[in-house]
Order: structure tokens, then sequence, then C-alpha cells
């Protein structure tokens, strides 16, 4: 064993005061060949940092394996948070590169959970619950409604699948990504007016006159700017829900808000402000996308 390892591990372990803090993961697998079969074991890393796996407590209707991982002893919070997601990004390149389903499970910005080891996690407990729906609205749904139900546009479908599924997600993204894009699946973009359409065609006319800017880069701004000629994904989400459920206010504004911070997710991996809420903004957004079913379905 290397020394400086071997003197490593003797201060996480003889000295936990020195490297009080860990760095924790949680997730699900579908079994635990994915991990090897390897279950409740502590493994000796490399850099001489206690790496632990074990099983997390499961709901009797839970499907998979919750499992965790724990790595132990850093300096700082900041050293933990780090390491913490490029250990995920380990895990997730295993899953992907063994071709196993991995789903992580988190509900704030980063994908682990710093914690301090020294500290009592104090008295904890673990229960569950479920909303049930009266049988009869059930019999009444699949039994009775469907018949009723138009023949939709295959987009209408995959959008309500899209939505549906958003909440057997984890991570507070990926669910409010689902979400933001059931509402896209919904809406077209309309053409602007013809005065839009011959301005653009005068600025592709300059484009292709031009003979300083390189072939590929021309298709491609050509292909950019051509895209003006249509409504933005934003303006159309906006104008088609507007126009559906005109009885909810701020639509516009809470659509703007949703839409923003999608593309601050999709653009950089999470929102600009580490303090904003998403589940409120899907919270908002969830009531005009079922609005919009419910007019699209019962009317």
């Amino acid at each position: 064993m290397d020394t400086k390892e071997h003197g490593e591990r003797r201060t996480i372990v003889n000295k936990s005061h020195k490297r009080p803090y860990g760095v924790r993961i949680l997730f699900k697998t579908w079994t635990l060949g994915t991990l090897g079969n390897l279950e409740n074991v502590c493994l000796l890393t490399k850099t001489g940092l206690n790496l632990t796996i074990t099983s997390s407590k499961k709901v009797p209707w839970e499907a998979g394996r919750p499992m965790q991982i724990e790595l132990d002893g850093f300096a700082s919070a900041a050293e933990a948070e780090t390491t913490g997601r490029k250990l995920t990004m380990a895990l997730l390149w295993h899953a992907i590169k063994h071709e196993h389903a991995l789903l992580l499970n988190y509900k704030t910005q980063e994908p682990s959970y710093v914690y301090e080891r020294n500290r009592s996690s104090g008295f904890s407990g673990f229960g569950y619950g479920d909303n049930i729906i009266n049988q009869s609205t059930v019999i009444d749904h699949l039994c009775v409604d469907h018949s009723e139900i138009p023949d939709n546009d295959p987009k209408l479908l995959l959008s309500m699948e899209v939505f549906a599924a958003s909440k057997l997600e984890t991570s507070e993204r990926a669910k409010f990504l689902s979400v933001v894009s059931s509402l896209e699946l919904l809406a077209s973009r309309k053409k602007h007016g013809k005065e839009v359409k011959e301005f653009i065609n005068q600025i592709l006319k300059k484009l292709k006159e031009d003979d300083q800017i390189d072939i590929e880069i021309k298709k491609s701004i050509s292909s950019s700017i051509g895209c003006l000629k249509n409504e933005s994904i934003s303006q159309s989400l906006k104008r088609f829900a507007t126009e559906v459920v005109p009885e909810i206010q701020n639509t516009s504004s809470i659509i703007n808000e949703a839409y923003k911070l999608r593309s601050q997710i999709i653009h950089s991996g999470r929102p600009k402000d580490s303090d904003i809420d998403i589940s409120d903004n899907m919270a908002k957004l969830e009531i005009i996308i079922r609005s919009i079913y419910t007019k699209i379905l019962e009317k």
C-alpha cells in the first residue's frame, strides 16, 4: 500500500474531525447486477477514501432496487461536493457503458448530498402513503368516458404520455423538462405575415450574394434566418395556451418563466439562480397543461 494513501486512510479513521465530510448519491437500478451484486460493502479507493454501497428503503409498489453510495473522508464541504459530481458521472458512465438502467434520485440542484460524518442524524422514521382514486371514478373514466374521447392528433397522445410519465421522474430537473416538453408537443409554430417574409428574403438574398463567407457557414446562417419566418417556440406556446385556456390568468408570464428556466437547464445543466423553486414553476405550468387537456378531451 502507498505510504501517502495509508496515511490518508489512517487520518480518516482515527482523526475524523480532520476529515468530517462525506457525500451521498441516491439512485435506483433494475437489479443488483448493475453493481456486480455488491451490497452492504465498504471499499477502499485509491485516494484513501472509504466508499460504501448499501440498499435504500423501498415502498411496496416501487420497482427496481433503491441504492446509495457514500464516500467518506473530505476536509471540506466544497471538496466533497466537487468529488460528488465526479462520482455521479462515474456511476452514470458505468451504467451507460455496460448498457444498464440507472435512475438518480435527488431533490436539490446537485445530484449528490454532502453531510457531516460526526454529526448525529437524530431520530428518524420511515413511512409511506397512497392517494387512492375512487373506484367509481376509475370505472367511469375507463369504461364510459373512453368512448366519448375524440380521435386526436398523435402529438396530443405523445404529449399526454410524456406529461403523465414525468411524475415518475425522481429529480426536479428531469420532471420539469418533461412537463415543458409535453407543452411544446401541443403547439404549432405559425408563419409571420407577408411583410416579415419579404424582409427575411431580402436578408437571405444578401447573404447568398456575399462571397466572403464560407459556404457551410452560409448554409447554417441561412437555416437560422429562415426559421425567423415562423413564430419562436416560446411565442407559439404562449399564443396556443392563451387561445385554449383564456380563463387562466398570467398564462404568458408563467410560460415565459418556465421556458427561460428550461433554456438555462438545457444550456448550462442547472438554473442560474440556485435558490429558484423549480417545483413551484412546474406546478403553475401543470395547471395550464391539465386545463388544455380538459378543454380538448372534454369539450
